[in-house]
């Protein structure tokens, strides 16, 4: 029986599995970050971990990040697999209460609205988990603000009939709004 020999370079532990493809090495090395898992899970301190598998802190800091990216990677896909699962049994739903409404003869107001009201929750839901209804992001200039607040000092003052409160009012307001206006618009806050 002929013994193949090693070329330069080969390393027997980077060799794939003839099973799963895998080397040896990154097997040994799926197993130690499981385990570093199971032990950060029962409260073991990185120092502790380190010191049981005799590596450096650093090396059990690396697995813990990528253990932590491989879970955040595995909930958006179990998330993103709910969220499908979700809108198919939605648009079920909704396709068979419309369904149903066509076989109502026309008397049957009362239930064509309810009908409606669910098809509606069905449609709010369906935004919701798509993100459609998320809230918008306003961009709002100095000058807006300036004018809102002009606006704002008007009805106050004008609600006020003693004329030395309106004065003292107009000019705390001024004293509040001045020193933020001039800020922006100089593009950088002042520091005190």
């Amino acid at each position: 029986m002929q013994m193949r020999t090693r070329w330069k370079g080969e390393d027997p532990e980077r060799r794939p599995d003839q099973k799963n493809g895998r080397t040896l090495r990154e097997i040994q090395l799926s197993l130690r970050r499981a385990k570093v898992a199971e032990l950060a899970l029962k409260g073991w301190t990185q120092q502790a971990i380190a010191d049981f598998f005799e590596l450096s802190v650093a090396c059990i800091q690396r697995d813990l990040g990528i253990i932590k990216e491989e879970w955040r990677l595995e909930r958006v896909q179990n998330t993103d697999l709910y969220v499908r699962r979700e809108l198919l049994q939605l648009d079920t739903d909704e396709h068979d209460i419309r369904r149903r409404l066509l076989g109502l003869p026309d008397n049957a107001i009362e239930t064509v609205l309810k009908a409606y009201s669910q098809i509606l929750r069905v449609m709010q839901r369906r935004s919701k988990m798509l993100g459609l209804d998320a809230p918008a992001k306003l961009q709002i200039s100095v000058e807006q603000v300036h004018i809102v607040a002009q606006q704002i000092i008007a009805v106050v003052v004008d609600e006020v009939h003693d004329p030395d409160m309106r004065e003292r009012i107009g000019q705390r307001i001024l004293q509040v709004v001045a020193p933020h206006t001039e800020e922006e618009q100089l593009g950088h806050p002042q520091t005190s």
